[in-house]
C-alpha cells in the first residue's frame, strides 16, 4: 500500500463533508489522533487493519490504495 495514495483518498474524504475531522477519523480507524498523524506523514507504516476500514471509509477498493503514481 502506498501512503501517498491512502493520504490522497483520505484527504478526499475530509474536505467532502464538513463533518469529517481528523478527530472523527482518528476514532474511526481505531487510533488515537497523534497515532494518525504519524500514519499522515509517513513516521509509521499503515496496519492492515486500518487500510481495510480506509477502503471502506473512502469507498475506494483496496486495489486503488495499492497503485503507485508513475
Amino acid at each position: 500500500m502506498t501512503t501517498q495514495k491512502i493520504n490522497e483518498k483520505l484527504g478526499a474524504w475530509l474536505i467532502e463533508d464538513k463533518s469529517h475531522t481528523r478527530n472523527k477519523l482518528a476514532e474511526e480507524l481505531g487510533m488515537t489522533r497523534p497515532t494518525l498523524q504519524n500514519r499522515l506523514n509517513g513516521t509509521s507504516k499503515w496496519e492492515w487493519e486500518e487500510v481495510v476500514r480506509v477502503s471502506q471509509l473512502t469507498g475506494c477498493t483496496l486495489n486503488e490504495l495499492a497503485e503507485v503514481d508513475a
